[in-house]
């Protein structure tokens, strides 16, 4: 029969809203919600006893402040208290409690007063029968306070419509909600209950009410149709099966429930791939199952009512959830169960997703030995895998353990097994990760020639472009480095870049003096500081700037977002080379004149004003440009290579500008070829004249291959 809790003084505490109380425990309604078509005679004479156990056990009114624990409105177990009727007895009805080394979680800081539960309460089937009546305690020592725990509740058709943006105001963390119960009864309130906690912001979990007496198989076909009706397969705890004892299932006959309860847990790991929690408490655990010590690698929530220490059931080490006292919400005018989990709130939202957690969930990693947590199961030993190699050896459980994947990029299925102090072994528990140890894949980098102005120390106009790509972590960013000069990307502390023998001087120069340092290298071959110009993202990236003639390398440098480099090795080396144009010059017509020029490349130019006019030059190389002056009296050129025309160039600019780019053109190999000039008939029509000032020719070559470290990414330390 029922019976009743007992008073405490805060030697078993927990967070959050403060605790029921008043002069005595309410009896337990599970006994009344298991089974809604009990028969009344068997309703009407568990009040009456309830009623009797009051009148006669209840004695003298507790102080003010002190803490009542009552039977539960939810899943509840007896701990150590007598049988209950229609179940077998067990040898030793009330051991000796034995604490474990599980610390109790901090004492209730406001354990304000509540009103009296209503004795009269009816049993509860979908909650186990009350601890029995015993005589108020006296006052003990209150224990060290030791960490926060995250507070919950639980909750079933019976405690009515409930709203759960208070409870979740209170501090609850978490809730578990009455799904199902034998295989056929669903709680008609949890898809309610289920939304309206999800839409609070609560981690919920969906349990069952075990009927021993019916096949295991069925009950687990049962409970997962209905929570993967409501979506509780993900984003939610594991599903919990409630081990109880109820008279309305009479006898419990071990050699029966306990391949029952087996073939419901194997079933549900079967269909979720995670092993369910068990709710029970310890006497109920010897009631219903006979103390069996095989599910001990299973997620416990235990139920202990008048523990100082957490009682657990035989073969369990430790508990994850502890029912352990009614928390009372006075903005809903109800007492719900109370619960804490044994960690921490970072911890608690392992709960949501997969059995096993790898790097605390994340999806990729760029190192091959990983952090596996399964503090969500208990056992002996455990063994590792992924899908690419052989199990590692036995080894002896622990809350996070390491895992070195097999070599190469991609995904990897990590697998644990956890085997139990009596040797059996559970299932295959599984978590995914993506091994990314490569580097960016990075395109070549192109310099190309542009318009624009040449500097005053000759450096030509030019952009680069290249591209970094990383299909799976993402590009964090690239790099160009190069020794191109300064005028590539922004200022260089030193001189650029290696040139000809007549600007060395005067490179080096201009950019010591941009840099404000002083260089005194006159040695061609001292090597140069390289300049390096980051850029974020993977996309195509263009690099507008200027380099001196002469030769200067480029390469490309990415890192991905899980830190993988990639070293492209050899650079490209590119030559460029400014010539006057008498020197390209094989073909001139008797229009065309020389005449000195200050600011010009070499202190002359080639100037005509007649239309038609020629002139021709032998070019070889990867890209030519053209350098003329532009001004509000120029003409324009036709650009013809190898007789084809390529190019039209505008000289008109409403300020005299000398020394500009004014065509560039590729070409197509590197055997010579023709290039010619001509002076057009028309001109821009806000320009007042024809005039063409030819001042050089610039080529550029490419003189080696790209070469990448790797191919297609290489990680680099």
């Amino acid at each position: 029969m029922p019976v009743m809790g007992t008073l405490t003084t805060g030697a078993a505490p927990a967070p959050g809203p403060a605790p029921a109380t008043g002069p005595a425990s309410r009896p337990s309604g599970r006994a009344r919600r298991a089974a809604s078509g009990a028969p009344r005679g068997i309703v009407a004479a568990a009040s009456l006893a309830v009623l009797s156990l009051l009148v006669t056990a209840i004695g003298p009114m507790p102080s003010q402040g002190a803490i009542v624990t009552p039977a539960p409105t939810g899943p509840v177990g007896a701990m150590d208290a007598p049988a209950a009727r229609g179940c077998r007895p067990t040898a030793d009805p009330t051991p000796t409690p034995r604490p474990t080394d599980t610390p109790s979680p901090s004492p209730s800081a406001d354990p304000s007063p509540s009103p009296s539960p209503d004795p009269s309460a009816s049993p509860d089937p979908s909650a186990s029968p009350s601890p029995s009546p015993t005589p108020s305690p006296p006052p003990t020592p209150k224990p060290t306070p030791t960490p926060y725990l995250p507070p919950g509740i639980d909750v079933s058709v019976w405690n009515g419509s409930l709203d759960y943006a208070p409870i979740a105001d209170r501090g609850m963390r978490f809730v578990f909600i009455k799904a199902t119960q034998g295989t056929m009864l669903v709680d008609s309130r949890f898809a309610a209950n289920v939304r309206r906690a999800r839409e609070a912001g609560l981690l919920a979990g969906a349990y069952h009410f075990f009927d021993y007496t019916k096949d295991g198989t069925a009950q687990a076909d049962h409970l997962v149709d209905t929570a993967a009706a409501q979506g509780m397969l993900t984003d939610a705890m594991p599903l919990v099966i409630d081990v109880e004892c109820w008279k309305a299932f009479g006898w419990a006959v071990w050699a029966e429930t306990v391949p029952r309860l087996r073939a419901m847990v194997d079933r549900v790991v079967e269909r979720t791939g995670r092993p369910p929690i068990v709710y029970t408490s310890r006497q109920m655990w010897k009631q219903v199952m006979g103390g069996d010590r095989t599910f001990g690698d299973l997620p416990l929530w235990v139920a202990c009512w008048r523990c100082d220490r957490v009682l657990l059931p035989a073969g369990w080490s430790r508990w994850r959830f502890w029912q352990i006292r009614p928390y009372r919400f006075p903005e809903l005018g109800k007492t719900l169960d109370g619960n804490v989990f044994n960690g921490t709130d970072t911890s608690l939202e392992t709960w949501r997703g997969f059995p096993v957690l790898i790097n605390d969930g994340a999806r990729m990693t760029a190192e091959r030995l990983v952090a596996l947590d399964v503090s969500t199961f208990d056992g002996a030993h455990l063994r590792t895998a992924d899908d690419r190699g052989d199990w590692s050896d036995w080894r002896p459980w622990a809350a996070s353990v390491e895992h070195r994947l097999t070599e190469g990029d991609g995904e990897r299925e990590v697998r644990v097994q956890i085997r139990s102090s009596e040797g059996a072994e559970g299932p295959e528990l599984n978590d995914r990760i993506l091994l990314d140890q490569s580097g960016p894949h990075l395109g070549r980098p192109v310099l190309t020639l542009r318009d624009g102005p040449l500097g005053t120390d000759r450096s030509i106009p030019v952009q680069v472009t290249w591209t970094a790509q990383d299909p799976i972590a993402g590009v964090a960013s690239s790099m160009l480095v190069h020794d191109c000069g300064p005028g590539l990307g922004g200022e260089h502390p030193a001189a650029a870049a290696r040139t000809r023998a007549r600007t060395r001087a005067a490179d080096r120069a201009t950019a010591a003096a941009r840099a404000g340092t002083a260089n005194r290298a006159t040695t061609a071959d001292r090597p140069t500081v390289r300049r390096r110009i980051v850029v974020a993202g993977d996309a195509a990236t263009l690099i507008s700037g200027s380099v001196p003639p002469g030769i200067c390398g480029l390469s490309v440098r990415g890192v991905d977002t899980l830190g993988n480099r990639t070293d492209p090795g050899s650079p490209v080396i590119l030559g460029t080379t400014i010539t006057d144009q008498s020197g390209l010059a094989i073909a001139a017509g008797t229009a065309w004149v020389t005449r000195t020029q200050a600011g010009s490349v070499d202190g002359s130019v080639v100037r005509t004003s007649t239309s038609g006019a020629s002139l021709t030059f032998r070019v070889q190389g990867d890209q030519v440009a053209i350098v003329a002056t532009k001004g509000p009296s120029r003409g324009r050129l036709t650009v013809l290579l190898d007789g084809a025309s390529v190019a039209t160039a505008d000289l008109y600019s409403a300020v005299k500008t000398p020394r500009s780019v004014v065509a560039v053109v590729s070409l197509p190999d590197a055997a010579p070829h023709r290039l010619r000039l001509t002076v057009m008939r028309t001109t821009n029509p806000l320009s007042k004249g024809r005039r063409v000032d030819l001042d050089a020719v610039v080529t550029a070559v490419a003189t080696s291959p790209w070469i990448q470290a790797s191919d297609p990414r290489t990680r680099s330390d």
